[in-house]
């Protein structure tokens, strides 16, 4: 117990050095996460908070070095309705943007946190995407908000999925929340979250 205290202690100090700045009710969507700390006291969060259960059994350290984890939650955070299961993830993606000093694309890191809610009725599904728009429609006012509609697609091509939702890039500070309705195959549906920002 003292030892459970212990890191819990440090990761709360740790994470406690950065100002907060994300709206508190998306933190709580996304589970509470120190979503405005470094990517490295996350990732030790999602390690050591026993809601979280890793899908790996070593550490997810993938390209570039990024500690990266994927695995399922048992905490069914704001969502009303009970989910098949939940998956959490913490990944990276790539901005491009023009340099303007040597008038060429430059790359910029992307911190990523996915929540997916999986459900196997569609009007289940329709229902929890509205109650969590309705929770990050709170950002609305300081956002500017792009509709999706799309198709993913596996990269062999194999697997397509449907989805349609709603983008907010928050100005200041600066980060992105997604929400999407998802038609993940037949008789399978999800609600899936976003959280995206530049690396600390």
């Amino acid at each position: 117990m003292l030892k459970k205290a212990l890191i819990l202690f440090t990761i709360s100090v740790f994470c406690g050095n950065l100002n907060s700045q994300t709206n508190t009710l998306i933190k709580k969507l996304f589970f509470e996460l120190p979503l405005d700390s470094s990517r490295e006291c996350i990732y030790k969060t999602l390690k050591t908070d026993k809601r979280f259960i890793s899908k790996n059994k070593n550490d997810n350290i993938i390209n570039l070095h990024k500690p990266s984890f994927i695995g399922n939650c048992i905490d069914n955070g704001l969502a009303l309705s009970n989910s098949d299961s939940i998956e959490v993830e913490l990944t990276y993606a790539f901005t491009y943007k023009i340099n303007e000093e040597f008038k060429k694309l430059k790359s910029n890191n992307q911190l990523v946190i996915k929540i997916r809610y999986y459900y196997d009725s569609a009007d289940t599904t329709k229902k929890e995407y509205d109650n969590l728009l309705k929770i990050v429609r709170t950002i609305s006012k300081d956002s500017c908000i792009t509709g999706v509609d799309t198709i993913y697609s596996s990269s062999n091509k194999i697997n397509e999925f449907k989805a349609k939702g709603l983008l907010f890039k928050h100005v200041k500070p600066e980060y992105n929340v997604e929400i999407l309705n998802v038609k993940v195959a037949q008789n399978y549906f999800g609600v899936f979250l976003t959280y995206t920002r530049k690396e600390n």
